[in-house]
């Protein structure tokens, strides 16, 4: 029965998809891969990776890698520094044409997790300073996130979930102004303790167009010290 919702589920974000689709542009996707490394239960090394595109497997808009390191107070509470790199490219099909963008940020941040139930909600406050080859702006980000096992207390080994997250993005520099707005949603499967895939939905909204977008979300997590 798990697997019948999960089929459901994910043929939900697929439909939806198609009708959005026809919004200014073109259906994209981004590929992720996130990675957390604990060589101490309070300590996390963390890598992430994305590429993004315009469409589903070409034309490439994006590429990121981004690598922090947190440490967790407490089960409920983490904080972390880190940095990203990143090239954007402008939309434009013609790769002659695309005008290529390099960013360098300086990230902080701290989350708050908690549960209801089996219900995991997580509040992540994110500020980053980015540089550009134009100038240099400063960001502010929050995001909640809930996390459901189907059926099982836990996500654990052979376990679906789903996932729901909304965030938030406010520049302050050069001008206090709406940045952007993310709201996702995913159904995911645990294959083994340490990895699990997520495949779903990203609503993107910016103040002069919005994006859908297909996410495909690799995650690893290894505890070293065990």
């Amino acid at each position: 029965m798990n697997k019948f919702y999960f089929i459901i589920f994910i043929l939900f974000v697929y439909s939806s998809t198609k009708v959005f689709g026809q919004a200014e542009e073109k259906l994209g996707a981004w590929y992720i891969y996130n990675g957390s490394f604990f060589p101490d239960p309070k300590i996390e090394l963390f890598f992430e990776s994305q590429m993004r595109f315009y469409e589903p497997v070409w034309n490439i808009e994006e590429f990121f890698l981004r690598p922090m390191a947190n440490y967790h107070f407490s089960p409920l509470l983490f904080a972390g520094i880190g940095y990203s790199f990143g090239n954007t490219w402008t939309y434009p099909e013609n790769d002659e044409a695309k005008e290529r963008n390099i960013e360098h940020r300086l990230i902080l941040q701290a989350g708050l997790n908690h549960k209801i139930s089996r219900t995991k909600i997580q509040h992540r406050y994110r500020f980053e300073q980015r540089w550009f080859d134009t100038g240099n702006r400063h960001r502010f980000r929050y995001r909640v996130q809930v996390t459901v096992p189907i059926k099982n207390t836990v996500i654990e080994k052979n376990t679906f979930f789903v996932n729901f997250y909304d965030e938030i993005f406010v520049n302050s520099k050069p001008e206090l102004a709406f940045d952007q707005n993310r709201l996702y949603m995913a159904g995911g499967y645990q294959f083994s303790k340490t990895l699990n895939l997520q495949i779903g939905y990203l609503f993107q909204s910016r103040p002069t167009a919005n994006f859908h977008r297909l996410q495909f979300f690799l995650t690893q997590k290894i505890d070293f010290y065990k």
